[in-house]
């Protein structure tokens, strides 16, 4: 079975009956590239998508350790206040005993 065409423009040398296109053998090889184009490339897709999906948790790994960092960092100030405060307090625990 063949699929015919027509073609209007001057190139048709006189084919009045079509020109030949494609056969059924044609058809199914395209189909069967298509196929298996489509076998190959569905893990590529599938892996592609993984990939985004640990990009949008890594990122958001990344904004809680952040915001983590900035908490310690904060703790770290408030300990070393209390730090200084204790060492005055030894001082003054010091100079009281020595009187």
């Amino acid at each position: 079975m063949y699929f015919k065409a027509t073609f209007a423009w001057p190139e048709n040398r006189g084919y009045s009956e079509g020109v030949e296109i494609m056969t059924d053998k044609m058809i199914l090889a395209l189909l069967g590239f298509i196929g298996a184009l489509l076998v190959v490339l569905k893990p590529f897709l599938d892996l592609n998508t993984n990939i985004t999906e640990l990009k949008v948790s890594i990122d958001a790994f990344k904004s809680s350790v952040d915001k983590l960092d900035s908490r310690i960092t904060e703790h770290g100030k408030e300990i070393d206040k209390i730090k200084e405060t204790v060492a005055t307090h030894e001082v003054r625990i010091n100079n009281l005993e020595k009187k």
